[in-house]
């Protein structure tokens, strides 16, 4: 009886201990990484890791939660349900997140349950180097950045209707003309390098205004 007592316990203490062992395994086990445009490829309750710019502001904390959208290099995006307010997210904030897969009403997002599991990266928004083509499709991403840019110039500086400011109108270099942008010239630029077919190396800040789309580079000098 007592050699009986003694195998169960024993068979017990195994079984716990096998227990324990794959719990602290699964604990340990780290998060999927994936861009935003993978996060669909994954079964919903995957624990993932996504990086991305911020898409939206979250500038109010008057909801108990926060829906956000995270894209991705490719373009790509992905829906954030985060089940606390955020308030001191701006759009174009580059983030990492780490959070659980879900369908909600048949679209792919990712639950987000601490403020822990979101990190602002030191380099945010300020991208240095960037094309005119992303400047313009996605301005959200540099917005309020100073970025060197190649442009080539596609029309004279001419004053706006207050006379104070010059503007003028840049392009791709060797394009087809269908990528453009209003640059606004600084009080301290020259306006006799902005000679039409002329190609320059700009330092920019990028300018946008998310109610209207409209975008601009302002010109801080040549780079």
């Amino acid at each position: 009886m007592v050699e009986r007592i003694v195998i169960i316990l024993v068979c017990a203490s195994i079984v716990v201990t096998g227990l324990l062992i794959l719990v602290a395994w699964d604990y340990d086990d780290p998060p999927i990484r994936a861009t935003p445009g993978e996060v669909a490829d994954l079964a919903p309750g995957t624990e993932v890791l996504v990086e991305g710019w911020l898409v939206d502001g979250a500038g109010s904390g008057e909801n108990a939660f926060s829906i956000l959208h995270l894209e991705g290099e490719d373009g790509e995006t992905v829906r954030l349900f985060i089940i606390f307010p955020v308030t001191d997210l701006v759009q174009g904030d580059r983030l990492r997140v780490i959070g659980k897969v879900a369908l909600y009403r048949g679209e792919v997002e990712v639950v987000v349950s601490s403020p822990e599991h979101i990190e602002v990266l030191p380099d945010g928004a300020r991208v240095h180097e960037g094309a005119l083509g992303s400047l313009v499709e996605r301005p959200w991403l540099f917005e309020g950045s100073e970025v060197t840019i190649q442009v080539e110039v596609a029309t004279w500086p001419m004053e706006d209707l207050d006379g104070d400011t010059l503007w003028c109108i840049v392009t791709v270099p060797d394009g087809d003309g269908d990528v453009t942008a209003f640059a606004q010239l600084g009080p301290d630029i020259s306006e006799g390098i902005f000679e039409p077919g002329t190609r320059l190396d700009l330092r920019v800040m990028v300018r946008y205004d998310p109610s209207s789309g409209f975008v601009y580079l302002e010109v801080l000098g040549l780079a």
